[in-house]
């Protein structure tokens, strides 16, 4: 439960950035303060706003260091761009504040960062001529729940017999896609 309501606290901040405005960022208390480009940082940096960290794993390990005994908030901020998240970012009773004191994962003032945890779907072959079908293998370790073709969400359809196979079917753009995990065919 209380993961929950972490992340649903993680998914507002990064929807609604700016909570204060601007101006009230510089008189915030702080403990201390992190800083993550998924363009510019370095996990080897020290996670300051001119060495940011590169990924978010290592500004929440950072936190795990000096979060035991807080005086007052700790905040990350998310530098604009696109974070690939290869797999699930987990978060625990570990990496909550305490005193009183909150562990805060917001956006940078007026930047956006967009956590993506997406997979570029290539080899795609025709299947089906008549029905304009085509089909990929992407392996057997794939869970989807949403599909993207250059750049518009895609309507999946349900797959029946075997439900290891995942269909599309687009809505507004003519082919149909079907995904295969590994070693079908």
């Amino acid at each position: 439960m209380l993961t929950k309501i972490f992340r649903v606290m993680l998914v507002l901040s990064l929807l609604f950035p700016v909570w204060l405005h601007p101006a009230d960022y510089a008189n915030a208390s702080e403990q201390a303060s992190f800083y993550v480009d998924p363009s510019n940082g370095n996990d080897a940096n020290p996670g300051s706003l001119s060495s940011p960290f590169r990924t978010i794993e290592r500004a929440r390990d950072a936190v795990r260091v000096i979060n035991a005994n807080m005086s007052d908030d700790i905040i990350i901020y998310l530098r604009g761009g696109k974070y690939e998240m290869s797999e699930t970012w987990q978060l625990t009773e570990v990496d909550s504040g305490t005193n009183g004191h909150n562990v805060v994962y917001q956006a940078y003032p007026g930047e956006v960062p967009i956590l993506s945890g997406g997979r570029n779907i290539t080899g795609w072959v025709l299947y089906d001529t008549d029905r304009n079908i085509y089909k990929a293998i992407v392996g057997s370790d794939i869970e989807t729940r949403q599909l993207y073709v250059n750049g518009k969400r895609a309507v999946r359809a349900r797959s029946e017999g075997d439900f290891r196979i995942a269909f599309l079917m687009l809505m507004e753009l003519p082919p149909r896609f079907l995904i295969l995990p590994g070693g079908a065919t």
